[in-house]
C-alpha cells in the first residue's frame, strides 16, 4: 500500500489505516500457520518496498521478453482474479 501523506491533509489518518492493514495482514498470515520468522521477513520486505529501497533499474525482464516489467500495482491488477480466488478460499 502506497501512502500519499499530502492527500487533503489526511496523511496521519491514511498512515493509521495503512498500519491497521499491515497488522491485520500480519495476523492473518500468522493465523494461517506461517512461521513467525517468515511473516517478519515478509513484513520487513514490504516496509522496504514502501520506502523505495527495492527501486532498481535493470534489463532483466526487457532483454529476454522484449517487454518492460510490470510494477506491483500493474501486476496485481492484471492478476486480480488469482488474488481474489485465494482470498475467497481462505
Amino acid at each position: 500500500m502506497t501512502i500519499d501523506r499530502t492527500i487533503d491533509g489526511k496523511g496521519l489518518e491514511l498512515q493509521s489505516v495503512a498500519s491497521a492493514v499491515r497488522r491485520r495482514s500480519r495476523n492473518s498470515l500468522l493465523e494461517r500457520g506461517l512461521p513467525v520468522h517468515l511473516v517478519n521477513h515478509l513484513a520487513t520486505m514490504a516496509d522496504l518496498h514502501r520506502a523505495g529501497r527495492y527501486d532498481r533499474i535493470s534489463d532483466g525482464v526487457l532483454t529476454p521478453t522484449g517487454r518492460g516489467p510490470l510494477n506491483v500495482q500493474e501486476f496485481v491488477r492484471k492478476n486480480a482474479a488469482a488474488f481474489t480466488a485465494s482470498a475467497k478460499a481462505a
